[in-house]
């Protein structure tokens, strides 16, 4: 495939998943936390839909296993396992073992109660800014371009990976995410140390956790 053959699919690849990624933020109006942001994806958590069209929020049984131990002293873990199990319950969809414990010890109040979040505020655009970075890597591996370019490249040097993502973003009307933008964000490290983590995750499916995987993780 010639190189700019190659850019072309490397963007309309991009553009796919900045729109998936678009429509599902919409939902998420009330995840914003970098500890929230990287437990959601560890778990792999997605919809679901039923025969009928309904929609709900789940995960492999192995996950809800983890996320119904953690939810006994973690915020973010609590949170997510109670969307989860109201999704379904909403619609009727039948819980697993480890979700109808969690439900049942909610309903009696039998957690103890959590601390409350504190320190610095959340940062508005983490989420977008830690899916930004995975997926210019994501890119960069599938149609083997350089993460970033020069800001005047030579004639002839193909656009690189932050190229399409910057682009595919724009084409989906955010025109926020810059090609500037982007290439501060991959040089982030605290950003790069959560995406080793979150990309062994994700290529690998590993189950369960790592161990340190519920620790703060400040952007």
């Amino acid at each position: 495939m010639s190189g700019a053959k190659n850019y072309e699919a490397a963007l309309d690849y991009a553009t796919r998943l900045v729109a998936e990624w678009i429509a599902t933020d919409r939902l998420l109006k009330d995840r914003h936390g970098p500890e929230d942001t990287f437990l959601w994806w560890l778990c792999a958590v997605s919809q679901s839909t039923t025969e009928d069209g309904r929609v709900f929020w789940d995960a492999h049984p192995v996950w809800l296993d983890h996320l119904a131990v953690k939810a006994w002293s973690s915020v973010p873990a609590r949170a997510l396992l109670v969307r989860i199990v109201s999704s379904k319950l909403l619609i009727g969809v039948p819980l697993s073992m480890a979700e109808g414990q969690f439900t049942g010890l909610l309903l009696t109040e039998s957690f103890p109660a959590l601390p409350k979040k504190r320190g610095r505020s959340r940062e508005e655009n983490w989420e977008r800014n830690i899916f930004a970075v995975y997926l210019v890597s994501d890119v960069r591996s599938r149609f083997r371009l350089k993460p970033t370019r020069n800001e005047a490249p030579k004639k002839g040097v193909h656009r690189s990976a932050s190229d399409a993502v910057s682009e595919a973003f724009i084409r989906n009307g955010r025109h926020e995410v810059t090609f500037t933008t982007l290439t501060n964000l991959v040089g982030d490290k605290s950003l790069r140390k959560v995406l080793k983590v979150l990309g062994r995750v994700i290529e690998e499916r590993r189950t369960p956790a790592p161990a340190n995987a519920l620790r703060r993780l400040e952007p």
